[in-house]
């Protein structure tokens, strides 16, 4: 009878256990546990798999030995769920063990962004005044399956309000209201657009970006943070790629204040996860290749010196819905009106997408679904929308796709950001456009450019 219970549970618990883990797994993507589960399916697989192999040895027991057996694994399944319990109690009362085990590598700068926030009632998230974070992130791209991320050094120091300037600025000529781009921590703060834009106009430009900021958010920062400046321009960079969608998502932000918080959601926070993430990273074998959904985004460019490079596309452009763009030109027009009630002059610059700036100058594999986007109408309408009120718009597009003609890379091959020529080439058109608007003189008469 026994040696028939053990060949029984010999083959059904293998086959079962393979089952359960072959059925559950997912495509190969991702920061997951042998790049085929997600965190949740693999901890439920872990407690299914240990639980059925604590039972097999509890059915394959002497009938004398039944009771003990079953003692054994109820009081080590009591110790073990005990053991997790209190290390899972902080956890409830805010502690983050994704910050205490995460390996920094795997993280991208707005994974980083978003556990390090306070808490703000109107922009939902500010970074802490005069912090700093130093250390390497990987392109925000990459957890879609890309292999041999590149390292990207990150030094990003705040002031007293939490924006990236070397000092607590109490006058700046010019301010620069957005989001990550402007803030731009993948990029040494020498070699953002607001220090270009600094070293062009010779005068004070205070950054005011901040990574995951949507128009409503850059309209507060403007009222509450620029205004006091006293600037003579305000520029204002729009995204192309998510700011229409950032309308939608602060406005449910807003709505459950209550239960929103700056810290990680609670499910991120656990002690399980975060322990099963370090042991994916420990375990899970380097990507040698791409996976399929990476690979049929990307693309090679060939710059002025004859040298090929790999760049990887996010995503195609879609349509926007009304509301989006009835709040986005509502808060533009609100920062017009704060502009000039100051005497200063608004200018609205368009940041493109990727795909938008790379189209027509990169070659793609046959099957990439590249081949397959379009671009849709904004930057025309926003232009055309901005004349029609009086509001100077530049598309940084024209100037960033000039550079790419010219055989300049401008964008992180891994990421959706800039890399430090996008950050010129836009802070000089941007500074050119500044000039002729407003009288701000270059550093120094005949200044280089």
């Amino acid at each position: 009878m026994k040696s028939r219970r053990l060949r029984v549970v010999g083959v059904v618990w293998p086959v079962g256990v393979f089952l359960l883990w072959w059925l559950t797994s997912g495509d190969d993507v991702g920061y997951n546990l042998w790049r085929r589960y997600e965190t949740p399916v693999a901890l439920f697989n872990i407690v299914v798999t240990v639980f059925s192999l604590a039972a097999s040895y509890v059915v394959l027991s002497p009938p004398r030995e039944i009771a003990q057996r079953t003692l054994r694994v109820t009081v080590a399944g009591l110790a073990a769920g005990l053991t997790l319990g209190l290390l899972e109690l902080p956890v409830l009362f805010g502690y983050d063990y994704a910050l205490v085990l995460r390996m920094s590598q795997a993280d991208t700068w707005l994974q980083l962004a978003s556990g390090v926030n306070r808490a703000d009632p109107e922009l939902i998230h500010v970074h802490h005044p005069h912090t700093r974070y130093t250390g390497t992130v990987t392109g925000n791209l990459v957890a879609s399956g890309i292999p041999s991320p590149i390292p990207y050094a990150v030094d990003v120091a705040y002031d007293r309000y939490g924006f990236r300037n070397d000092e607590d600025l109490t006058q700046a000529d010019v301010v620069a209201i957005g989001d990550s781009f402007v803030e731009g921590a993948e990029t040494a703060q020498t070699q953002t657009v607001v220090a270009e834009l600094g070293r062009q106009l010779g005068v004070t430009v205070a950054n005011l970006g901040q990574s995951n900021y949507g128009p409503q958010q850059e309209l507060v920062v403007l009222r509450r943070y620029g205004v006091p400046l006293a600037p003579r321009v305000v520029v204002w960079f729009f995204f192309g790629g998510n700011d229409l969608r950032d309308v939608d998502t602060y406005e449910r932000q807003r709505r459950d204040l209550a239960g929103n918080s700056t810290r990680r959601p609670l499910r991120k926070r656990w002690f399980a996860r975060n322990a099963l993430k370090v042991l994916s990273e420990w375990t899970t074998p380097r990507r040698q290749q791409p996976s399929d959904n990476v690979r049929r985004r990307r693309v090679t460019y060939t710059n002025a010196d004859g040298q090929t490079e790999t760049l990887y596309l996010d995503a195609n452009e879609g349509p926007w819905g009304p509301h989006q763009w009835e709040v986005a030109t509502k808060t533009l027009r609100a920062a017009q009106d704060v502009t000039q009630r100051i005497g200063a002059q608004l200018l609205v610059v368009y940041i493109p997408r990727k795909f938008r700036v790379y189209k027509g100058f990169v070659h793609s594999e046959p099957d990439s679904v590249t081949r397959s986007w379009q671009l849709n109408n904004l930057p025309d309408v926003l232009a055309e929308w901005s004349v029609d009120h009086g509001i100077e718009f530049l598309d940084a597009t024209v100037p960033l796709r000039a550079a790419v003609a010219q055989g300049e890379s401008v964008y992180l091959p891994d990421d959706v950001h800039w890399n430090a020529a996008g950050h010129r080439v836009v802070g000089a058109a941007v500074s050119r456009r500044i000039e002729r608007i407003s009288g701000l003189a270059p550093a120094g008469a005949g200044a280089s450019r």
